[in-house]
């Protein structure tokens, strides 16, 4: 049987079974980088996610209790194995396309004074191939946040960026820490911290604005 993640055959017993793609074991236990546990302190109405992957943090923000979870993801056997997956979830809601054409319209859809945390893990899959109209989107989503902050005098959300290690790397297009701040400035005057992952240290950029 094929893996539709690292692309190897193995044996049918090594696979989690979805209805139309397969994933296998250790793909599904190590591909996506949230830890458990990791958004229970960043709980809020809505929590939205650009890169569903194989619906990591579509299940770490379930077990955070989310009242509602959106989550775009660009690869449609990636977004069909978490339609499978999170079927009976009515709180889920899962969308296919680039985020850049997808976001803007998802967060004007959001009613004020809701609380929103959002997750920007979107980003060229590098096994697959898979990308949106820019490999790395993040300054382009992050700008979209601004304008939406201002356009709709929304409050502050918290942002979680994932890949910091990635930071002024090629493979990140050389997008570096300090343009990622910068720009989350922009938005708000955040508190920047940092968690790790499953990749690495600090690799979650943390931005929330501390109470008064």
């Amino acid at each position: 049987m094929h893996c539709l993640k690292c692309t190897q055959e193995k044996d049918e017993s090594m696979f989690v079974r979805g209805d139309v793609y397969n994933i296998c074991k250790s793909c599904s236990m190590t591909s996506d980088s949230i830890l458990p546990g990791s958004l229970n302190r960043f709980k809020n109405d809505v929590f939205i996610e650009t890169g569903t992957h194989l619906g990591g943090g579509v299940a770490t923000a379930l077990d955070a209790g989310f009242k509602k979870i959106i989550s775009i993801e660009i690869h449609k056997p990636y977004h069909d194995l978490c339609r499978s997956k999170f079927s009976n979830n009515k709180n889920v809601k899962l969308h296919l396309g680039d985020t850049e054409e997808l976001l803007p319209a998802i967060l004007d859809e959001i009613q004020k004074p809701i609380g929103v945390t959002l997750f920007l893990d979107a980003h060229i899959d590098m096994q697959t191939g898979a990308r949106g109209v820019d490999r790395i989107p993040l300054v382009k989503e992050l700008n979209i946040i601004r304008d939406w902050k201002r356009n709709k005098k929304a409050g502050c959300p918290t942002i979680l960026i994932d890949d910091v290690r990635q930071f002024n790397t090629a493979l990140w297009e050389n997008i570096g820490k300090n343009a990622i701040i910068e720009a989350l400035l922009e938005i708000g005057p955040y508190n920047i911290k940092y968690m790790d992952n499953r990749h690495a240290p600090n690799d979650i950029l943390i931005a929330k604005i501390q109470p008064g």
